[in-house]
């Protein structure tokens, strides 16, 4: 990846870059995938767009926003799902560049205008 002022190259790679291996099949985490090229870059805001409304808490509440404190908390807790813990990590390493990362329902309709 290189960097450019206002701008950003990168190239995603996959098996078949080495034409001279086997071809493999990999399992690359798109959560994770998406929170480091988002940190790399410097990205302005990463949206995941998921089946749920965000993250919940032990009561099953939404939370509406978490600082990275609060996210390492959570994270250490144990609330969070198998399935949502590569997400949060994914928005937690996001942050370190990212102004703003958010996690909405793709049920809800016009969740991205919101």
């Amino acid at each position: 990846m290189k960097t450019t002022p206002n701008k950003a190259h990168f190239k995603l790679l996959h098996s078949r870059d080495k034409p001279d291996q086997a071809p493999q099949i990999l399992n690359i985490n798109a959560d994770v995938v998406a929170g480091e090229i988002a940190a790399a870059i410097g990205a302005e805001r990463l949206i995941f767009l998921t089946d749920v409304a965000g993250i919940y808490d032990e009561q099953g509440n939404l939370i509406p926003h978490l600082s990275p404190g609060e996210i390492e908390a959570l994270l250490a807790s144990g609330v969070a799902s198998e399935g949502m813990i590569p997400k949060i990590r994914a928005c937690l390493r996001a942050l370190s560049s990212t102004q703003t990362v958010s996690i909405i329902g793709g049920k809800t309709p016009h969740a991205l205008l919101k």
